[in-house]
């Protein structure tokens, strides 16, 4: 397990809940920075895919897809069955079935989006992992093209689609402008990441003991972090993948070589736990966070202070259900899934992953 990986994951994590809870969807205040959690999650996501398909390139399709299929059909499956027997609770979600088979088949919508352009699923937040796996089918592709070359192939693709959808006048099309957007670089940025931590490892000038290099990247980190949290105050409406994706970059980067050259990492298990739960927090904290707004709250007009007090209330509230079904549910089917479709040399690794995986907005 790489540890600060996993604490950034529940950092991601609960950014995105807090963004939910303050944006305006929830008490609509000022610092609404969690948004910029995805962007943490795609870099994330980049390392990871670029990590495992180093480390070992056999079943790699496979072993993405038992970690993001299950829980995610399980969320949007119970959450369609929801909206066609109380439709009064949905406002947004849609019963659409044409949606939802695209949905469970990771494929976005050519008509179903939000103010935000992009192609929204049953699930909203789903729309990640759209994402996710178009990564992972492009990286499995490369794979079999060359594994020496798999991350150099893999961004050539990516940017080729970003750079023909933006020449050739395509996003006019829902689905030309998702594959094309350019967050997607914010995986290359993760995969960019993982080979500057490898050549790092083989270095010995990074290898040797430096104090100064440590409170540099932990400064780093830091700086990357305040970047991310209050990147809608410092950008607004000019916020992007760039203002996001390079402090998320930095952000990873940095943490990784704190761990693997200067072993500087937390191990705090309630955090860690939280970054195995992120998946699932991801994609039901939407629900549990609404249902809470309108059920007991009722989305009063709150001060600044008193509506980020209450937000960090709403950030355990939602963690508390995601941790219970990612021990209870989630957990128990990964490995049921290991056990009956991968080999068994491949059992024993941890069935932690990426994804917050999601990733998430």
């Amino acid at each position: 397990m790489i540890y600060n990986i996993q604490i950034l994951r529940a950092i991601a994590a609960l950014l995105v809940v807090h963004g939910h809870a303050t944006g305006s969807a929830g008490f609509d205040l000022r610092w609404y920075g969690g948004a910029n959690g995805v962007d943490l999650f795609f870099v994330i996501s980049g390392f990871i895919i670029a990590y495992v398909g180093a480390q070992d390139s056999d079943r790699f399709l496979t072993r993405r897809l038992i970690r993001i299929v299950p829980i995610y059909w399980t969320s949007t499956l119970v959450l369609y069955l929801l909206v066609l027997v109380v439709p009064q609770y949905f406002r947004t979600t849609s019963s659409d079935p044409e949606l939802l088979v695209r949905s469970l088949l990771f494929v976005p919508s050519s008509t179903v989006h939000t103010s935000d352009g992009i192609p929204h699923p049953t699930l909203g937040g789903g729309w990640t992992l759209n994402y996710e796996m178009y990564f992972y089918v492009v990286f499995s592709v490369a794979l079999l093209l060359s594994r020496r070359w798999a991350t150099a192939i893999t961004c050539g693709a990516l940017l080729v689609v970003v750079t023909v959808v933006s020449v050739m006048g395509l996003r006019s099309s829902a689905v030309a402008s998702f594959y094309g957007n350019p967050i997607v670089v914010e995986f290359m940025l993760g995969m960019i990441a993982f080979h500057l931590v490898r050549a790092a490892e083989t270095s010995a000038w990074w290898r040797q003991p430096r104090a100064w290099m440590r409170y540099l990247l932990l400064l780093t980190v830091v700086g990357g972090m305040v970047c991310l949290a209050f990147s809608e105050l410092l950008f607004g409406a000019a916020r992007n993948w760039l203002t996001s994706g390079i402090p998320a970059f930095f952000v990873v980067l940095s943490a990784l070589l704190l761990e693997r050259l200067y072993d500087a990492k937390i191990t705090n298990r309630t955090l860690v736990l939280v970054g195995d739960a992120s998946y699932v927090l991801y994609l039901i904290h939407v629900y549990v966070l609404y249902g809470v707004l309108r059920a007991v709250l009722g989305t009063p007009h709150l001060s600044e202070l008193s509506g980020q007090l209450v937000s960090f209330v709403l950030m355990g509230l939602c963690t508390v259900p995601a941790v219970l079904i990612y021990r209870y549910y989630e957990l128990p089917i990964l490995r049921v899934l290991k056990a009956r479709l991968l080999p068994r040399k491949e059992r024993s690794r941890p069935v932690r992953g990426p994804e917050p995986s999601a990733s998430a907005r």
